[in-house]
């Protein structure tokens, strides 16, 4: 019987990469367009940070992705190619670890996306300041 090979502690705790996906899959996509370096470059970056907007960060996504040539490609299909190169860091991260139904399908990333990085609580939020509105005892009613 082969004695076992001696795993170093470096070793044990390193990700097994074999497991983990190297890359996103876009399932049945009519892909008849090239993603230009100079439009990767434009992207805006989201990088998951509170102070960011997840809305600014999907219409200024949307805007710089309706430059690009498609020839005969829809729009979603730029848009599925290109959203991953628009994240850094922790949103990077929440990106990669998507189920590639999810990666596949524009609306339902979109809203997985949102439904992270803008949650439902923070809706809430805004909604009772809107609604708690008062005005100030030197606040005329226009300013109001």
């Amino acid at each position: 019987m082969a004695t076992p090979r001696r795993v170093t502690l470096k070793e044990a705790g390193a990700p097994d990469y074999v497991l983990q996906p190297t890359q996103v899959r876009h399932l049945d996509l009519n892909a008849n367009f090239e993603l230009k370096t100079a439009l990767i470059n434009l992207l805006p970056k989201y990088q998951g940070l509170p102070a960011q907007d997840p809305i600014r960060h999907l219409k200024d996504f949307q805007g710089v992705c309706s430059t690009t040539r498609r020839e005969g490609s829809s729009e979603v299909a730029v848009w599925l190619y290109a959203f991953p190169f628009s994240f850094e860091g922790r949103a990077n991260e929440w990106f990669y670890s998507l189920p590639s139904e999810i990666v596949s399908d524009w609306d339902l990333l979109r809203r997985e996306f949102l439904d992270k990085f803008f949650p439902a609580a923070v809706i809430d939020k805004l909604r009772k300041e809107i609604s708690c509105i008062v005005q100030g005892e030197l606040e005329t009613l226009y300013e109001y």
